[in-house]
């Protein structure tokens, strides 16, 4: 079982879960057998597994904790920042949440929601080559150059350093991309990296359960 699948487990027509025809797969889990194998997926890889249930909509407590995680990340890489350091420890406090929080946008938005869609392929990652179609007289696709094939826009760098300026307004563009911006895109590939780690850790911990 994958962590694609906890998501139909929530919202369950029977106990069980499997790709199976109800009644005849050997490799069909229980209800019981599934909180389990959750329960240790969350024992060994909490964070993802959080992230996930979160990116999901699933529980406003589990997106609470992924940022909280992304938080004591984030205060790790820059609270010893010289500029960082000096602020007060409420703006300090505030930085380091907004980093998280950003980052953990970031890393639930997907082609899926309307207003993140990609406005120029509408969430398909691919446009029309025009140029090689009056070539070839073909249908001609091509990688949209606008999202990078992903569908959704990301979260803008800009808009961070808007957001931070608010709490330090002498934060410069060069300072916020050379210190602040590495370490946002660290946070968002973290959330990648457990979610990958989780999705691992219930497939081990489901197998186990089977048998």
């Amino acid at each position: 079982m994958n962590l694609e699948k906890t998501v139909r487990f929530h919202f369950p027509k029977s106990s069980r879960v499997s790709d199976e025809p109800r009644g005849t797969s050997s490799d069909t889990l229980q209800m019981s057998e599934v909180m389990a194998a959750i329960g240790m997926a969350e024992a060994n890889a909490g964070f993802g597994m959080s992230a996930f249930f979160g990116k999901q909509g699933l529980s406003q407590n589990d997106k609470n904790r992924a940022v909280t995680a992304l938080m004591k990340l984030s205060r790790a890489r820059i609270g010893k920042l010289k500029f960082v350091a000096e602020l007060s420890g409420r703006q300090r406090a505030r930085m380091i949440y907004l980093m998280a929080l950003f980052a953990y946008e970031d890393y639930c938005r997907t082609a899926a929601t309307p207003e993140n869609r990609c406005p120029s392929c509408k969430g398909r990652g691919i446009v029309r080559d025009v140029p090689k179609i009056a070539e070839t007289h073909q249908r001609v696709m091509k990688t949209c150059s606008r999202c990078k094939g992903l569908g959704f826009r990301r979260v803008k760098g800009e808009h961070l350093r808007s957001a931070l300026k608010q709490i330090m307004p002498e934060l410069s563009q060069a300072s916020f991309y050379r210190y602040l911006f590495p370490v946002f895109k660290e946070l968002i590939q973290v959330c990648f990296e457990e979610e990958t780690r989780a999705n691992n850790a219930l497939k081990k911990a489901s197998h186990q359960n089977m048998y």
